[in-house]
């Protein structure tokens, strides 16, 4: 503001049309400010105002980790990872570096996150439920205990997704799937069978 008042040293900074119009120091700024004239200074040093806001925020959040908002939304779409819904900015932050750096690892990051023996980890071919041998009737099968290779009653992919077993579907809480959150994002699917 008081650069305005130095370049302007000729008009009536006092008057009602300089304070409307230009900008008037004693007007105190709105809380939150959420629009260009929630800075309430004056027309002129509002648009100033709110531009310098913008740029010393875009500066800030040109790294993905502090983005929000509408920068958070032009990530998104530049690297075309849509957010899904119900996600916090932080969580679709962490979504969205996950899909970026974890491709060439996700099978073994997922492996890590189920823990023998209180979960059973089953590749594709493991499994063995692709639709042209799939029964219907059969419900979820332990492939470690079947004679006959049988698949499930769910149909599967023939490839980049696991399949985990255990005995108690609780196994599988918040923190489990917290962390599949960021594996998940690399491309594979994880399917849960009680059995």
């Amino acid at each position: 503001m008081s650069e305005i008042f130095q370049l302007l040293p000729f008009f009536n900074q006092t008057g009602p049309v300089f304070r409307d119009l230009v900008g008037d120091p004693n007007r105190n700024e709105l809380d939150p400010v959420q629009a260009i004239n929630d800075i309430n200074k004056g027309a002129i040093e509002n648009s100033i105002e709110w531009h310098l806001r913008f740029q010393r925020r875009a500066v800030h959040e040109v790294d993905l980790r502090n983005a929000r908002g509408i920068f958070l939304r032009k990530w998104a779409d530049i690297y075309g990872i849509p957010r899904p819904s119900s996600m916090s900015d932080e969580d679709f932050i962490g979504y969205m570096i996950g899909r970026i750096l974890s491709v060439s690892s996700a099978r073994p990051a997922l492996v890590s996150i189920f823990p023998e023996p209180k979960y059973q980890v089953f590749g594709c071919a493991q499994v063995g439920a692709f639709l042209d041998v799939c029964y219907y009737n059969v419900g979820v099968q332990d492939p470690k205990k079947t004679k006959v290779r049988m698949a499930s009653s769910v149909l599967t992919f023939g490839t980049n997704s696991i399949y985990v077993y255990v005995k108690d579907p609780d196994h599988i809480g918040s923190e489990i799937k917290k962390k599949l959150y960021d594996t998940l994002a690399a491309g594979f699917a994880v399917y849960a069978g009680v059995y």
